[in-house]
């Protein structure tokens, strides 16, 4: 169970990771223009894409390293992660602090693979 859990975690923060350097990007304007809303066009877009992929690959990643019910784990985990994110976000709007949206995600896969274990 704990060999479990721990990948899980591991996967998890490694997609907070890349969740927190999209919208790192986004909301510095480095891949869109302030000037024109353009910055909330890739947000509106690319967050929710990046979910999706980011739950595909969570699932991918499972699998290749034979957890069993590694689609339910990445479908909980990733939900849950997303959700506390979002949530957390509209309660803490002044900026993403890295180390909070890692823990968030490794805790959401962790969790997921404990409740679907």
């Amino acid at each position: 169970m704990g060999r479990r859990c721990a990948i899980a975690a591991g996967i998890g923060a490694g997609l907070g990771l890349v969740w927190w350097v999209l919208i790192q990007l986004i909301s510095a304007g480095l891949v869109c223009s302030k000037e024109t809303w353009s910055c909330l066009g890739w947000a509106v877009f690319a967050v929710p894409v990046a979910v999706i992929v980011g739950g595909i690959v969570g699932w991918l990643v499972l699998r290749a390293v034979e957890l069993s019910r590694s689609w339910l784990v990445a479908l909980v985990g990733t939900a849950g992660a997303a959700a506390f994110l979002y949530l957390a976000r509209l309660v803490w709007p002044s900026g993403w602090v890295f180390l909070v949206v890692v823990l968030v995600t490794a805790g959401a896969y962790a969790l997921g693979a404990l409740i679907t274990a």
